[in-house]
């Protein structure tokens, strides 16, 4: 009888040691998939995921523009965030102008939100003009992800962006002029590809 008592602890013990682990596993990945930069920690609460709220929806904007320069410039999320990988190797050929583009990007991104999280205890007209500049920023941000990624038709600097952000437009428009330089000097030279860039 003693032994089936024993199996009996072991097995309730297994099942609630099971139990604390799909919820610790699942309570992770929520918590991974609400950070704006992966790798990165984020006082966003975890309702934004789904909130319609403004705040939310900020912060899920400043997520997918992350995303969208992390698909463009696949090394600009290691170049973003691990500073000490890059004090350690020197060694290392530097990265490409895009490259670094997107990381400052990525970084000014993670800023955003750490400023979003932080207007949560805000209120009134404090709260609302903080609000108008951040969704300002983040607008900027996304002509910039879009201009970088290629999918704006080489409008990101149709409008005029925010001081803060305005090298990173003028690097942006930097980086398409060098490459339709390079386009037509491939063209000259008759190394035009016929996929095209």
């Amino acid at each position: 009888m003693a032994e089936v008592l024993v199996v009996l602890a072991v097995i309730v013990i297994l099942s609630w040691c099971a139990v604390v682990g799909i919820v610790g596993y699942g309570w992770r990945r929520l918590r991974r998939s609400n950070a704006v930069v992966p790798g990165r920690s984020t006082a966003a609460p975890l309702w934004w995921l789904w909130s319609p709220g403004g705040e939310a929806r900020l912060h899920r904007r400043l997520s997918h523009l992350v995303a969208v320069v992390a698909v463009a410039e696949p090394a600009a999320l290691a170049l973003a965030g691990d500073v000490k990988r890059r004090r350690r190797d020197p060694e290392s050929a530097p990265p490409r102008a895009s490259t670094r583009l997107a990381a400052e990007i990525i970084a000014v991104a993670h800023g955003v939100d750490v400023r979003l999280t932080t207007t949560r205890h805000l209120h009134g007209a404090q709260r609302r003009a903080v609000h108008r500049s951040i969704a300002t920023e983040v607008d900027s941000l996304e002509r910039l992800a879009a201009g970088l990624a290629g999918f704006d038709g080489g409008r990101a600097a149709a409008s005029a962006p925010p001081p803060q952000l305005a090298p990173l437009h003028d690097d942006l428009a930097a980086l398409a002029a060098a490459e339709r330089e390079l386009v037509l000097i491939e063209r000259r030279a008759g190394l035009d590809t016929p996929g095209g860039r």
